[in-house]
């Protein structure tokens, strides 16, 4: 199988490399190259075929991962990169807007476009590496989370349209360093790719119990405020009713 891996160059991409290394080839792409062949180093060692690496700023373009420029068929895609990852609201500036949207959105749905345009009939598989921040309204993290959601609604929408195309969906609940690999980072690499060999055409998991306590809280919420609401009208009418009767 030949995987591409967006965002192989940071630790959380090169894990999730490794995971898919042994017996498939491996296309790796980052905006750091020295960090690129650290990985395609790891993934050899893993049991790789074939590793190569493509240095590619997804915020400037998709030229060099375009079939075309690759010269090979790509059947399964895993984006992990993104612009507004180690972002919060506040330090997203304005000249930065046009950026950040093209490399966490509109470039990667046109990366999967042109890929199932160049290979009518044939199956591409998608794995998102999302959040939860996608479902939830984080004070301060809205535009990564904005960003993400976006994008997953997007392949939803390819989904719909493209019968060659499958999708995964992996949510993640809690963060990671960015200085170094920790233990959590191989697990995600390891459900990432039992997430891929799931039957169907649309899987969504998600992974951290951090990320699942805070999006039960939060639509939990409304319903809190509905009940507290009505349990503070019964007793108005319970005291007024009180009054009435002295």
């Amino acid at each position: 199988m030949n995987v591409l891996i967006l965002g192989a160059s940071s630790f959380l991409g090169a894990e999730l490399a490794v995971g898919f290394a042994p017996g498939n080839h491996l296309i790796l792409t980052g905006r750091d190259s020295v960090r690129l062949k650290e990985a395609a180093n790891l993934c050899s060692g893993a049991g790789a075929v074939e590793v190569r690496t493509v240095v590619a700023d997804l915020g400037a373009g998709i030229d060099e991962l375009l079939p075309e420029k690759l010269g090979c068929t790509v059947d399964l895609m895993v984006h992990v990169a993104s612009a507004t990852s180690r972002l919060r609201d506040q330090d997203v500036r304005w000249s930065q807007w046009l950026n950040c949207l093209m490399a966490d959105v509109y470039h990667p749905l046109a990366l999967v476009r042109a890929w199932l345009a160049a290979r009518p009939g044939q199956p591409l598989t998608v794995c998102l590496i999302s959040s939860f921040l996608a479902d939830l309204r984080s004070p301060g993290r809205l535009v990564y989370g904005g960003l993400k959601s976006l994008h997953e609604q997007g392949l939803l929408s390819a989904l719909a349209e493209c019968p060659d195309l499958s999708l995964r969906v992996l949510k993640l609940g809690r963060t990671f360093p960015r200085d170094h690999v920790t233990g959590a980072m191989a697990a995600v690499a390891a459900r990432a790719r039992a997430l891929v060999e799931a039957p169907g055409r649309c899987e969504i998991c998600s992974y951290g119990l951090a990320g699942r306590v805070w999006k039960m809280l939060y639509f939990a919420q409304p319903l809190v405020f509905k009940a507290l609401n009505c349990l503070q009208r019964s007793m108005r009418e319970a005291l007024a009713g009180k009054k009435a009767g002295t």
